[in-house]
């Protein structure tokens, strides 16, 4: 291994490290998210048998640029066919402005990493060294703006559903975030978040 490779390496080693203390050092509150989103996916998948990847999950928005998206999803078992509400899929997407291109802007839409939340663990899944830091900065707030007011993280979202992903259409569900369909699934996350976890 030469000079060069062994400096990327010890980079791509620092990167992790600080990634790893932003996430731990909220860890109560990822525990907090994790417990209101998979009792969501419980209740929604209970009693259901899927035959393919069911489309449940957020498409939460982070505030600032570049935007930013964070996808949160159950884990799915391919083999088994089987949802797993208590395995909580995030992964950041990120749309950055490219510049011109023929006289149109151009914007590149990119997987910043993925991370797994359980009750009592995280670990990351896929991970790019140049924006992790960033990514992990967004998801932490997005998860404590979510907890403080879900409601307000949904409305970041004014063209598309926070939940479905669908076009939004009307000025309502444009305010909200949600689609007059998905609203009726809130409410769920409504009981949900004036409860104490700490009881």
């Amino acid at each position: 291994m030469n000079q060069a490779q062994r400096e990327q390496l010890d980079r791509g080693d620092a990167v992790r490290r600080e990634f790893t203390v932003i996430l731990d050092t909220h860890i109560d509150e990822l525990f907090e998210f994790h417990y209101m989103i998979s009792s969501y996916f419980a209740e929604e998948a209970q009693g259901k048998e899927y035959s393919r990847r069911p489309p449940l999950g957020f498409r939460l928005c982070g505030i600032g640029e570049p935007l930013t998206r964070i996808a949160v999803r159950p884990a799915w078992h391919y083999g088994k066919k089987v949802l797993d509400p208590h395995s909580i899929t995030m992964e950041t997407l990120v749309e950055r402005n490219q510049g011109k291109r023929d006289g149109k802007q151009v914007f590149r839409i990119s997987h910043d990493f993925s991370i797994v939340l359980t009750a009592n663990d995280w670990r990351w899944t896929s991970f790019s060294h140049t924006n992790a830091i960033d990514g992990a900065e967004r998801i932490v707030e997005v998860v404590q703006s979510f907890l403080m007011c879900r409601d307000d993280v949904f409305a970041r979202s004014k063209t598309h559903c926070s939940i479905c992903g669908r076009a939004l259409t009307d000025d309502q569900s444009r305010t909200r975030g949600i689609g007059p369909e998905c609203i009726k699934k809130t409410r769920f996350l409504e009981v949900l978040s004036t409860q104490s976890v700490l009881a």
